[in-house]
């Protein structure tokens, strides 16, 4: 029966008509590659006043289990309905404001090769604000394009979310050595 399916899809269906919201798949083999460069501004106590954090990755969607493996992975079917490959560019400014530490960011995806009912791109826009300075924060999120929920890629509606943060990976002290 799958594969009856696959064969009506032209570049003229609408994905989101026909898509299995009951059991769909949730294979996840992929690769990703990613380069991150951060620029710094420091206080006179080495704590990080200013931050700017840029990050490029590739991803890639593939069948076997680390590129190797037949197991698990996407069907090759499924790769050509929402394309091999994606694009990511990330900008993230880390930054104080009346005692509170602000992180603003901007993520931009392209998903190439996608079905043409899909849309190829997705935006995402956060604000967090860690009012005491701790690793607890609040956030609010803007999403449009199309939605990264693994089988749902086909849906694109715009998305505001909000909730508590959790930061592991704080801003922290650095010492150098004195002798």
């Amino acid at each position: 029966e799958g594969q009856a399916v696959y064969e009506t899809i032209t570049d003229d269906t609408n994905l989101a008509e026909i898509l299995n919201r009951k059991t769909g798949n949730f294979s996840t083999n992929l690769t990703r590659i990613s380069f991150n460069y951060r620029q710094n501004k420091f206080i006179d106590n080495s704590i990080p006043k200013r931050i700017h954090s840029y990050t490029v990755t590739y991803q890639l969607y593939h069948d076997n289990f680390f590129g190797i493996i037949d197991f698990g992975g996407y069907n090759p079917k499924d790769i050509d309905i929402f394309g091999r490959h994606r694009l990511e560019a990330n900008y993230e400014y880390t930054f104080y404001w009346k005692g509170m530490r602000m992180v603003a960011g901007q993520d931009v995806f392209l998903q190439l090769g996608a079905h043409p009912s899909v849309t190829p791109y997705r935006s995402q826009t956060k604000l967090i604000v860690h009012p005491w300075n701790t690793d607890l924060g609040f956030f609010g999120q803007f999403d449009f394009g199309f939605d990264d929920y693994n089988y749902r890629f086909v849906d694109d509606f715009p998305r505001f979310s909000f909730g508590i943060s959790w930061d592991w990976f704080t801003p922290f002290l650095l010492e150098s050595k004195k002798k």
